[in-house]
């Protein structure tokens, strides 16, 4: 009976992980071109020795493992984005709702209403100075005192 091998890598910052036997030649290719300081002692064991190393890489996973995450985390991002969108809709919809006409915009309707009840809708909780003032002014107008 064979046992399964596996590549065991020691590197140098005290780490250990294993990797599937069919990787070897990728990694001494990416082992060969680091600094001989900063290279990792690579050997091949059995899957049972394996098991018994300490600090074995516990996130490595196989290409078909990774292609079944990769679809998870997507229906993931996914439900996300749509949370987002939701969030980002109701935030838009609540400042509208918030938001003052400029000052400007209000004067002109005041200088433009021709009736007091009109004047006094516009200015109805708008606490700026010259809004304010517009409206007392179109006030006194509509009702014969600015003459």
């Amino acid at each position: 009976m064979s046992k399964k091998k596996v590549l065991v890598i020691r590197k140098t910052d005290g780490t250990i992980h294993q990797v599937p036997v069919e990787n070897k030649a990728k990694i001494m290719s990416l082992n060969n071109k680091m600094p001989k300081s900063d290279q990792w002692s690579i050997e091949e064991i059995s899957e049972e020795e394996a098991a018994k190393l300490p600090f074995i890489d516990k996130d490595y996973v196989t290409g078909a493992e990774a292609q079944v995450k990769v679809k998870d985390l997507e229906s993931e991002i996914s439900d996300k984005d749509a949370l987002i969108a939701r969030l980002e809709k109701q935030l838009a919809d609540k400042n509208g709702e918030d938001k003052k006409l400029p000052a400007v915009e209000v004067v002109e309707k005041i200088n433009a209403a021709t009736t007091v009840q009109a004047v006094q809708e516009l200015s109805d909780g708008d606490d700026r100075a010259t809004v304010t003032k517009a409206a007392e002014k179109k006030i006194l107008e509509l009702t014969g005192g600015g003459e």
